[in-house]
């Protein structure tokens, strides 16, 4: 994900402005945009550490503040770290203020199908914005949904306005891609092309993203049930109705070392 961010940053870098999640892996994403040449890295604020959920007004608010022009990460879905993701309504808002604000979005696509069990449903966000006329990026990797952790197979979808500029777009990428490692390896390309275009063996795919799907929702709901049958301090819905492999339990760091020291 970070050789597709970094692949898709090079162009933008001379747009004015760059905000990221306060809840994605800013730091990383900060030096990788800040080297693009973006003026600066900024986070949006995400989520809400009291209440357990999205911060969603505090959120519409810092796009609304953005400069013009700012490139706007997003996870697709499966939030990192939180697991929470907006609703098609709050999607349907962000891009009106994005719309309004002429914001770029840059899609962080590393969990299809993680979230909902369904890769079409978890891609909607995606394909909503280009179905309203935006103009976006979306890096896509096939680590996680393949077990390819050690090959990172991924790819970066460029969504344009105009058929004419597509061929001067790849211009620029293949020039931009031969300075940062011009033939990289193809072992795990290969593999989830071989899957993805055969018709069976993509129907297996699918199958086996929507059982893990499941079970990482039956973890969720098994993480609450131990906390509640242990008294733990705090609220807890908020682990089973998020999404994905992720989670933001709220828990404090001093909690947790003091008990795992006790209990070592």
């Amino acid at each position: 994900m970070a050789g597709l961010c970094e692949g898709g940053n090079e162009p933008l870098g001379s747009l004015k402005a760059m905000r990221l999640s306060g809840y994605s892996s800013t730091e990383h994403h900060v030096k990788i945009f800040l080297a693009a040449g973006f003026e600066e890295a900024c986070q949006y604020r995400y989520w809400n550490l009291n209440t357990r959920e999205l911060a969603f007004r505090e959120y519409l608010e810092d796009l609304s503040s953005a400069p013009r022009d700012s490139v706007i990460i997003m996870g697709m879905c499966a939030h990192n770290p939180t697991g929470y993701d907006p609703t098609h309504d709050q999607w349907t808002q962000i891009a009106d203020v994005m719309e309004e604000r002429q914001l770029f979005p840059f899609f962080d696509a590393s969990l299809m199908g993680l979230s909902s069990g369904d890769i079409d449903a978890d891609c909607w966000p995606v394909r909503y914005f280009a179905e309203r006329g935006f103009e976006l990026f979306c890096a896509q990797s096939f680590a996680k949904t393949f077990g390819l952790y050690d090959e990172r197979p991924g790819n970066l979808t460029v969504v344009l306005s105009n058929e004419d500029a597509v061929i001067a777009t790849k211009s620029q990428f293949a020039v931009i891609v031969r300075e940062m490692y011009a033939t990289p390896p193809s072992h795990g390309v290969r593999i989830v092309a071989t899957v993805l275009n055969n018709p069976v063996l993509f129907e297996d795919w699918k199958d086996n993203v929507r059982s893990m799907a499941h079970r990482l929702t039956d973890c969720r709901h098994g993480l609450k049930a131990r906390f509640v049958r242990l008294n733990t301090p705090g609220q807890w819905d908020h682990i089973a109705v998020g999404r994905g492999m992720y989670i933001s339990t709220g828990l404090k760091r001093k909690y947790l070392i003091s008990n795992f020291q006790g209990n070592s």
